[in-house]
């Protein structure tokens, strides 16, 4: 969230807590055992910002994700 609205300048932002259960399926918590809190998080509309490069940025978001173990 704060790259998105400090890098990219894109608002608004909408956020989504939910739970990943324990449960058998595609997605699973890293925990094995117990259910995981996780926030989806939806940027809607233009960059404000005259840098924006499309690949670039979506490259430096997915590494400040994995830093913090999104």
């Amino acid at each position: 969230m704060v790259f998105v609205a400090f890098t990219v300048q894109l608002y608004p932002l909408w956020l989504c807590p939910f739970v990943l259960p324990n449960r058998p399926g595609f997605v699973r918590p890293k925990t094995g055992t117990q259910a995981e809190m996780f926030i989806d998080i939806g940027a809607y509309g233009a960059p404000k910002t005259s840098s924006y490069k499309a690949v670039e940025t979506i490259r430096q978001l997915e590494k400040f994700v994995r830093e913090h173990n999104g």
